[in-house]
């Protein structure tokens, strides 16, 4: 399963640039590299694998190899600028875990896996919208275990049902409870990590490990690493209030991708 790459160096300038910007926008706003990678990748094999299932299914596997890849880099750089709340990420954790086998259970027992996208897009664009309408600093902090628990099983359930991995539903509801903008930014991919590392599991269990494309995945991984590192530097200088207003953008034009990516194929 290694062919559906062509040799073209056109596919590999296109990877690699795509990577970049996934990693700048990761580190920067938190925005997962799924929203790039997952309609870069449909793109490029919807003609390559005619069968919805099978296309699904190497698209996500691949997209979310990457994400734990890169996300590693993030992890490293949010580490050493202290801006993640380990307090809170067990039970994060442990919300996420159990969401992700719940989501994707259910995703494939109603044969819907992977054709969630049209909902998630209107999701991001509703929450662009109740984005606007946060605080940029942040609140008294809430460590109520439970609250952080279904925190983490929203953002793991919809995750996986819908095919990212959740930052999107992550980084609000922590802003709600309690962290800033930064702070939410960094918890969400360190929870968004264990997400898609959970789900290259599942996804290769069900279908194939043998879909991954090595050489695609390095190409991302790579190229996301200099982009990783921008957006992280950039994420540190700007005020909050614009890096709100960009997430909130970001989440609008990455709903209307995925609006028109259900509509196109």
């Amino acid at each position: 399963m290694q062919s559906w790459i062509t040799e073209s160096y056109q596919i590999w300038l296109v990877l690699i640039v795509s990577g970049a910007l996934a990693g700048f926008l990761n580190a920067f706003l938190g925005l997962g590299g799924m929203s790039i990678y997952v309609p870069l990748l449909i793109y490029i094999l919807h003609t390559e694998l005619g069968d919805r299932t099978q296309l699904i299914s190497t698209v996500l596997i691949n997209s979310f190899s990457v994400v734990v890849i890169v996300g590693l880099a993030s992890w490293i750089s949010d580490h050493s600028h202290k801006t993640i709340h380990y307090r809170k990420v067990p039970p994060l954790t442990s919300g996420a875990t159990c969401g992700v086998i719940f989501g994707f259970s259910i995703a494939i027992l109603t044969g819907l896996f992977g054709s969630m996208d049209l909902i998630f897009g209107f999701y991001l664009i509703a929450i662009g919208i109740f984005s606007l309408r946060q605080k940029i600093e942040s609140a008294p902090h809430m460590h109520s275990y439970r609250n952080l628990f279904g925190i983490g099983l929203a953002g793991g359930a919809l995750g996986a049902f819908a095919g990212f991995a959740g930052n999107s539903v992550f980084i609000p509801l922590l802003r709600d409870n309690g962290l800033n903008i930064k702070e939410s930014i960094a918890t969400a991919q360190l929870i968004g990590l264990e997400v898609a590392a959970l789900m290259v599991l599942l996804i290769g269990m069900t279908f194939s490990f043998h879909n991954i494309h090595a050489g695609a995945c390095i190409a991302l991984a790579i190229s996301g690493f200099g982009g990783s590192y921008l957006g992280g530097r950039l994420n540190k200088l700007i005020s909050g209030s614009y890096i709100n207003l960009a997430v909130v953008i970001s989440y609008w034009i990455t709903g209307g991708l995925l609006v028109y990516r259900h509509s196109n194929f």
